[in-house]
């Protein structure tokens, strides 16, 4: 009778490890998902959160599990994408339960992919969202001004102006009024307050030369690719503020890149991974795209 070769006993015993520690992960994940939703609860400005005095530092990377989840509800997705570790905190998590997707989002909202909104433009993935907000938690404190270029859908915005509490100021700038209109739609679906207390103002203008609004902002997020940051943006930065932006020309590599502005007005930046985004174009540009 021929006997199995050693090295087949020590491959099975590798995989059987692999398995109790895939079972363990998720296990830990599971209990991780459960607790962001039993925890006490703070609240400010009518939404209860959990973990907003959490001062971890996030340590956002690409977990491999992107593009893999899919859903039945708003609920189940972000349970899926908190066992994965792409959404990491409680925090972020009790966000994303609050603002359903499904509002933001025609079709296949609770699949991990982005999905068109109309002109060319698209809402980001869920685990784009996660990883973005998991970025911007720190920053995100009650009283913070935020300002998101190329609003789009208006999920984003909606999500910071939770965090950002009663006292938080959130902008929201696309260059096209129809967008304007349909986040202004999408928010008002069930979070119309933030919007009629100026919490969330949503305005139209062009970010490739400037925007509507002069302000310091401690969280400045673009939602389109760029070749380059504008430098005006850099000085709307506040200190001690951070920036996150895809940053690479159309039909080559992107990489989510956060700028993080210093005491003495410096800024660092740090690459983070590649990401794939629609360029931030000119009004001109997506105008060929109205199929709204």
């Amino acid at each position: 009778m021929a006997h199995p070769h050693p090295h087949l006993h020590l491959q099975m015993l590798l995989v059987a490890v692999a398995l109790v520690a895939a079972t363990a992960l998720a296990d830990t994940n599971a209990g991780s998902s459960s607790s962001s939703k039993d925890a006490a609860a703070d609240c400010d400005g009518g939404y209860c959160v959990v973990g907003r005095d959490d001062p971890s530092i996030p340590h956002v990377t690409s977990t491999g599990f992107e593009w893999t989840v899919e859903a039945s509800s708003n609920e189940e997705l972000v349970d899926k994408l908190h066992a994965r570790h792409i959404i990491q905190t409680p925090l972020v998590a009790s966000v994303m339960r609050l603002v359903d997707r499904g509002d933001f989002c025609k079709r296949s909202a609770y699949v991990d992919t982005p999905q068109p909104i109309g002109f060319g433009a698209t809402i980001s993935a869920p685990h784009q969202h996660a990883h973005t907000l998991e970025l911007l938690r720190l920053h995100l404190r009650i009283g913070a001004k935020a300002l998101d270029i190329g609003v789009g859908s208006g999920y984003l915005a909606a999500c910071m102006a939770i965090m950002t509490g009663a006292s938080g100021r959130v902008y929201g700038v696309d260059h096209m009024p129809k967008l304007v209109q349909l986040a202004t739609d999408n928010i008002n679906k069930h979070h119309a307050a933030l919007l009629s207390s100026g919490r969330i103002t949503l305005m139209h203008g062009d970010a490739l030369v400037g925007v509507p609004i002069q302000e310091q902002f401690d969280v400045i997020h673009i939602g389109a690719a760029v070749d380059k940051v504008p430098d005006y943006l850099m000085k709307l930065l506040a200190t001690g503020g951070r920036l996150v932006a895809p940053v690479g020309p159309q039909g080559e590599a992107q990489v989510l890149t956060v700028y993080d502005k210093q005491e003495d007005g410096t800024v660092h930046a740090k690459k983070l991974f590649g990401v794939r985004f629609i360029p931030l174009s000119s009004r001109k540009e997506q105008l060929l795209h109205d199929d709204l």
